[in-house]
């Protein structure tokens, strides 16, 4: 027994090489380290923490606070949330919203749509998709998640799926008493989605019109899926951008979704969206008053942190307070325990 403990002792605390590694750490003999906890260390290492996110929080915060942003509920404009838009069909309804601004908002200025009650967070729905297809793999057979949406009347969906088959299609066209706003329908995706998740195969626009009993488009499209921008062949077909900004499903029932940028080129909107009265004409296609959702267009612009979302700041301030409030806790025993060992010796 002394031999062995002795031999333990020596292989710990020898020099580490190569040769002994192995032996030492089937022994479980490796030097280590062990860091001694007190309520003086752990109460500095949470004060630490507080201060940090206490100061990020607060930089969140103010960014935040900059955003400038308008929102008008569109749910029910006009009659049109009266109007039964059966599927595909082309008839649309059109209706208008009035808002001032009382000041500029600075550029970069974005439009975007907000739904709330909107669950594409729904398990069967966020995989109702077919990825090899969306990719420019048109010649297998649609994924059976896109089931029901994989096959009308014999032809193949493209694209398939009820993510597809529900897709945004309201538009909006924004004036000022100089005129229409331009609005730039791209740059709103990631690139990295556009750039890696999805792809029109070589001719695909003949192969779409020669075969139209091979492909057809999705149920609830009133357009071809040539169609989505066929003045603009970077940002047609799957390479759409408002396609791909809506195949990116949302993790909660209420979320907002980028529709547009405004076009600081120009001339009077080089700084941002002038101060005064606009009007806003909206195209009304997307059903949502029959299962109880809404839906609202937004005005915006963004921060380093990106458009108006007061969670993250929040979050950071609320765990650099906890942070803090241990901190003193840990602190107080510390102090106790100084006192305790002062007063018994």
């Amino acid at each position: 027994m002394t031999d062995s403990s002795s031999t333990r002792r020596r292989n710990c605390c020898s020099k580490l090489t190569p040769q002994n590694f192995k032996r030492n750490f089937k022994e479980q003999t490796l030097p280590s380290w062990q860091p001694l906890y007190s309520s003086g260390s752990v109460s500095l290492a949470f004060f630490a923490v507080g201060v940090f996110f206490l100061v990020f929080g607060t930089v969140i915060t103010v960014q935040q606070l900059q955003v400038k942003e308008v929102e008008l509920d569109y749910t029910k404009c006009g009659d049109c949330n009266q109007v039964d838009f059966s599927l595909n069909t082309s008839d649309t309804c059109h209706c208008n919203l009035t808002f001032t601004l009382n000041e500029e908002i600075p550029e970069p200025v974005y439009v975007q749509y907000k739904l709330d009650g909107f669950f594409q967070n729904h398990r069967r729905y966020v995989t109702s998709r077919d990825d090899e297809q969306l990719l420019g793999d048109w010649s297998k057979k649609p994924s059976t998640e896109c089931e029901p949406f994989d096959y009308d009347e014999g032809k193949k969906i493209v694209p398939c799926g009820a993510i597809a088959n529900s897709l945004f299609n309201d538009s909006f066209q924004l004036s000022n008493a100089d005129g229409v706003v331009t609005l730039i329908d791209t740059g709103i995706a990631w690139e990295s989605d556009k750039d890696g998740k999805f792809k029109n195969p070589s001719g695909w626009i003949s192969e779409l019109q020669d075969n139209p009993g091979v492909y057809t488009k999705p149920p609830n499209w009133s357009k071809q899926l040539y169609e989505l921008d066929p003045d603009d062949p970077d940002n047609n077909g799957l390479k759409n951008e408002d396609f791909i900004v809506w195949m990116r499903t949302a993790s909660l029932p209420n979320f907002r979704k980028p529709w547009r940028r405004v076009d600081h080129s120009k001339v009077g909107f080089e700084s941002g969206l002038p101060k005064g009265e606009y009007s806003v004409e909206i195209e009304y296609n997307y059903p949502v008053s029959q299962f109880g959702a809404k839906k609202s267009l937004i005005v915006t612009n963004s921060s380093v942190y990106g458009t108006l979302n007061g969670f993250l700041g929040v979050a950071y301030l609320v765990v650099g307070a906890v942070s803090m409030v241990i901190a003193g806790v840990f602190l107080f025993l510390k102090v106790k325990e100084v006192k305790d060992r002062t007063l018994y010796r």
